[in-house]
């Protein structure tokens, strides 16, 4: 799997809302004309406008490159409105990561879908979860089997989930987690065939979570109740 991800997250400065998301306007554009290469460049701003989640997709690391050359004049003014912070998830190549020189670190892939999906399903209602479990002391090995046994349930009964992609940084103990969902019922049946799993990680790790959705408002309402902090879609490809 030669596919790599960015995820990044920008805390806005205060009045610069409207910069920031001009600025975000201009980024998206030049992305959607000049970089075939970039798979999903999603932008998500939480509900009151005062923070942003990025989800990147890349077919390898020279679409990264090509990103990095596109957007190169238009990243400062993205930086002037807001802090910043990013990690990838995948295997780059040396080059690459010659080429960032610590800034942005990656984290190898454990396992996931054969071809993974995180465009835009056409369905105009995705979801979009990034979640970070940090494993207790003694359970690795018992959390390792629980999300291979949790893959297999997707390919077996969740044809809406278009990307289950898991990412462990083992020194850390940490296995960050990319899904992604056609649409809320996609998200629904994954969340029933699974749940009986993830109430086991549960047992074994702590979690954090972000979820982003592409729909009406409703759809952002009616996760409230989940443990996760929640943005709405904004622009992307």
């Amino acid at each position: 799997m030669d596919q790599l991800y960015v995820v990044a997250r920008f805390k806005i400065h205060p009045n610069r809302s409207a910069e920031f998301e001009a600025a975000v306007a201009d980024c998206v554009a030049g992305a959607r004309s000049a970089e075939p290469g970039t798979l999903a460049y999603d932008w998500f701003l939480s509900e009151d406008r005062s923070e942003a989640l990025v989800l990147e997709a890349y077919r390898g690391s020279e679409s990264v490159f090509e990103h990095m050359k596109n957007s190169g004049a238009r990243i400062p003014k993205l930086l002037e409105c807001a802090h910043s912070s990013a990690e990838g998830l995948g295997a780059p190549s040396a080059e690459l990561r010659g080429r960032l020189g610590g800034r942005i670190g990656f984290v190898p892939r454990f396992l996931g879908l054969d071809a993974p999906t995180l465009g835009d399903s056409g369905s105009g209602a995705d979801i979009t979860t990034v979640a970070r479990f940090r494993v207790h002391p003694g359970k690795m090995q018992e959390f390792k089997e629980g999300v291979a046994a949790g893959l297999e349930v997707v390919v077996d009964k969740d044809p809406g989930t278009t990307a289950y992609e898991w990412f462990l940084d083992e020194p850390a103990g940490q296995f960050t987690v990319i899904e992604k969902y056609r649409d809320m019922d996609s998200l629904m049946a994954h969340s029933k065939n699974v749940g009986h799993l993830v109430r086991g990680l549960m047992q074994c790790a702590d979690l954090s979570a972000e979820i982003g959705v592409k729909g009406p408002a409703s759809s952002l309402a009616a996760l409230a109740r989940l443990p996760m902090k929640r943005y709405a879609f904004f622009q992307g490809l």
